[in-house]
């Protein structure tokens, strides 16, 4: 029986061989992720700069977002009607709540 180490070296140029093909074609360029988010390209650039929105990657100048982390991004923008949601202070609020009330 081989050493795992063994294993593992003889798989290991494959494995750096394929998986940043699969990254790659699975990236969208920054007007399909636009699309699928309903906004606007000046928008997706406006969240960048604020450091807010999904994740992206910049590849050669390009800029590239995975699917799985839009559709993530999309499911933490989630609100379900009643619900106390934290903020990013800590504090949770409900809506309809004002800062400074008693």
């Amino acid at each position: 029986m081989s050493e795992p180490t063994t294993v593992i070296s003889s798989l290991l140029p494959e494995l750096i061989m394929s998986e940043p093909t699969t990254v790659i074609s699975s990236l969208l360029p920054e007007q399909e992720a636009a699309d699928l988010l309903h906004a606007k390209k000046q928008t997706m650039r406006a969240w960048r700069v604020r450091r807010k929105g999904p994740p992206f990657y910049k590849l050669n100048g390009r800029i590239l977002y995975k699917r799985e982390d839009l559709e993530a991004w999309i499911e933490g923008c989630r609100v379900v009607p009643g619900e106390m949601k934290p903020r990013a202070n800590g504090v949770r609020t409900t809506r309809g709540t004002r800062r400074g009330s008693r």
